[in-house]
């Protein structure tokens, strides 16, 4: 009869948890300091009258995520 060996890959299986996890704590990392920086944007925008935000708006030079009315993917 023949024998099966099945090798564990313990090691390995370890390895890939440790890079699962990493990149969980990553992600939530990341997320925070997107919702971080919306709020100061938010917090910036808000604190702007009608008039500062047009003119904001027509002589900026800020360009994508610099500018203060870009909000990042929630």
């Amino acid at each position: 009869m023949w024998r099966t060996i099945h090798p564990s890959y313990k090691r390995a299986n370890k390895h890939m948890l440790a890079i699962y996890c990493m990149n969980t704590a990553l992600y939530i990392l990341v997320k925070g300091y997107y919702i971080f920086r919306n709020k100061q944007k938010a917090r910036k925008w808000a604190a702007m009258t009608t008039e500062e935000r047009l003119e904001y708006l027509a002589n900026t030079t800020d360009r994508g995520n610099k500018r203060l009315d870009f909000r990042f993917q929630d």
